[in-house]
This record gives C-alpha cells, sequence and structure tokens, in this order.
C-alpha cells in the first residue's frame, strides 16, 4: 500500500477561463478535487456542469449563485450544486476566500463530462 500526500502550497495553478488560483489535488478516472481560492473581488465566471458538484467552504466567505438562487457561504459549509445548473462563486469580502470542489468526471454513462462557460 501506499499513502499518496498532495500538498496545496506545492501543487502547481493550473490554467483555467476564470484566471484564478484552481489547484488539483486530486485526479482519478472518475473524480476531480480541486481548491479554488479568490482573493478579494475575484469570481468564478457563470459556468455548468454536466453532473452533480459539491463545494466544500475552507477558509473565508463569500458569495454562491447556483441557478436564480443566492447564498452567502461561510467556512466549513457544504453547497450541493446540481449538474446543468448554472453556478459560480464571488469573493466580495475583504479576506481570502477559499473552497473546495468535488466532482465527477464521468456521466452516468462513462462518458466523460467536462465543464461549460454559458
Amino acid at each position: 500500500m501506499t499513502i499518496y500526500v498532495t500538498t496545496l502550497d506545492k501543487t502547481p495553478i493550473a490554467d483555467n477561463p476564470h484566471k484564478v488560483d484552481v489547484r488539483k489535488i486530486h485526479g482519478s478516472p472518475s473524480t476531480d478535487v480541486v481548491v479554488i481560492t479568490l482573493q478579494p473581488g475575484e469570481a468564478l465566471k457563470k459556468h455548468l456542469t454536466p453532473v452533480d458538484v459539491l463545494f466544500y467552504v475552507l477558509e473565508g466567505e463569500g458569495l454562491i449563485v447556483i441557478g436564480d438562487e443566492q447564498e452567502r457561504i461561510e467556512k466549513d459549509s457544504l453547497i450541493e450544486s446540481p449538474k446543468n445548473v448554472p453556478h459560480f462563486l464571488i469573493n466580495d469580502s475583504d479576506d481570502v476566500f477559499r473552497v473546495m470542489v468535488i466532482k465527477k468526471l464521468t456521466t452516468g454513462d462513462g462518458k466523460e463530462a467536462k465543464p461549460r462557460l454559458l
């Protein structure tokens, strides 16, 4: 058995259409785990994913918009975002807003699923 440890600060920032700090800390054929760090004033672009997504707030607070609803979220909150519903995050605070994102990479039929910006 091998224990795999990934350290966030040693993980490179991934190129992404949102132009923010996104680091992939786990990847497998079925699941991706990334950590998004939004500085004050930064936001993700509105997009949708063809699979359900979980957001877990690691640090700070901000705003999440899913479909037509919005909610203020803070550290230690878990948010479920259903597939094919537009969503985005906004750091409207004065502090860092760090969120772990857990998403499937395949749909129920085993086909690759990719996010789409709106």
